[in-house]
């Protein structure tokens, strides 16, 4: 029989670090950003003071199922008081949905789902952002959560691209389109008319590095658009500590090229369960004559030949669609966004149906 413990305070979800990741690497279908260590790190930089709503769910005093949660107090309308139970997404790189065995998504869901129904009166809703349909049962908790005097809003999120890197790399570029291949030889060809042209591999956390990356990141559209990391404290410190502690464990690396010594194009790396995630990627736009070889591209070929030969099974794009993305593939981390919701509260399902009709978020 399935139980479940809420996680409510720092120091009980510090003490499940064990046993947490412990259950989190048994799972085929696992991600990096499902690790302790990095909910962790999201939480203290990110949420340090929210309060915690983390369901886990044992079977035999072993963990079988993870649903991680922190509880919203708000006012919609500056009137109407709300308590919602969120994901820990809001503006951060945290993946959101159950972390559990696919097999037996739908058994602990039923679990969660007996569990909510007693406690419906203390929420007003739950809102889950970005749950990767490849590693969470998306269907499962859609149909377990959608019954009796709860309903659920399902909506489909960008999603990621990701190329499949298990393969031979000549074979895999030759599979490419006959026009991105003939600019691909081109950008080539302009890169090694540069002198001192080196790529440098910084498996683990290097300090000289990730100023150069924050720095780099901070230049072009990135900086106009006021979204560099450097801009934020909360996503320096996250972005320093995950690099830190997953760089111990070599789980982290910088991928630069290197133009007579300067980094030109960086990429912020993570590895896990033979998925590589290219969380960031850092291009030097403050000098012209490197733009003409579109140093973005050659960076992701060379981070392609890295997975390759390295026997890394897939790169994933981690962020949102970009159209110079759907060069290098079709495949497609599918991602969704969901709302579990009171049958009987036509606030919430009012402010969905706003949403559905105007593309806009009303009321949380």
């Amino acid at each position: 029989m399935i139980s479940i413990v809420i996680i409510h305070t720092m120091k009980d979800f510090l003490l499940l670090k064990g046993e947490w990741d412990a259950f989190v690497d048994s799972l085929d279908n696992a991600l990096i950003l499902f690790t302790h260590d990095w909910l962790r790190i999201g939480i203290e930089s990110y949420f340090p003071d929210v309060p915690l709503y983390i369901m886990v769910m044992y079977e035999n005093n072993r963990i079988v199922g993870i649903l991680p949660l922190f509880r919203e107090e708000y006012r919609s309308l500056g009137l109407i008081k709300r308590v919602s139970l969120h994901s820990f997404t809001k503006d951060t790189p945290v993946m959101s949905g159950l972390i559990a065995s696919l097999p037996r998504s739908a058994e602990i869901c039923a679990a969660i789902y007996a569990h909510l129904r007693k406690e419906v009166h203390s929420f007003s809703d739950i809102v889950f952002e970005m749950v990767p349909s490849d590693q969470v049962n998306v269907p499962a908790m859609n149909a377990q959560f959608n019954q009796g005097r709860l309903m659920t809003d399902l909506k489909p999120w960008s999603g990621s691209y990701y190329v499949d890197t298990s393969g031979n790399y000549e074979e895999y570029i030759h599979s490419l389109s006959a026009s991105f291949k003939k600019g691909l030889r081109r950008k080539a060809s302009l890169l090694s008319k540069c002198s001192d042209v080196r790529w440098e591999f910084s498996q683990g956390y290097n300090e000289e590095r990730f100023q150069d990356f924050l720095r780099i990141e901070n230049t072009g559209w990135k900086q106009t658009s006021g979204w560099p990391i450097i801009a934020s404290t909360q996503k320096t410190s996250f972005y320093k500590r995950i690099a830190e502690t997953f760089g111990a464990r070599q789980q982290f690396f910088f991928l630069t090229l290197l133009i007579q010594g300067r980094p030109v194009v960086i990429f912020y790396v993570v590895t896990y369960k033979g998925i590589c995630h290219a969380i960031k990627l850092g291009v030097d736009y403050t000098d012209d004559s490197h733009l003409n070889f579109s140093p973005g591209v050659v960076g992701i070929q060379e981070l392609i030949r890295y997975c390759c030969t390295h026997h890394i099974r897939q790169l994933d794009f981690y962020g949102e669609f970009y159209e110079n993305q759907a060069c290098w593939t079709n495949k497609i981390n599918r991602k969704y966004d969901m709302i579990v919701m009171k049958r009987s509260d036509l606030f919430k399902r009012a402010c969905v149906f706003l949403r559905e009709t105007s593309g806009k978020v009303t009321g949380s």
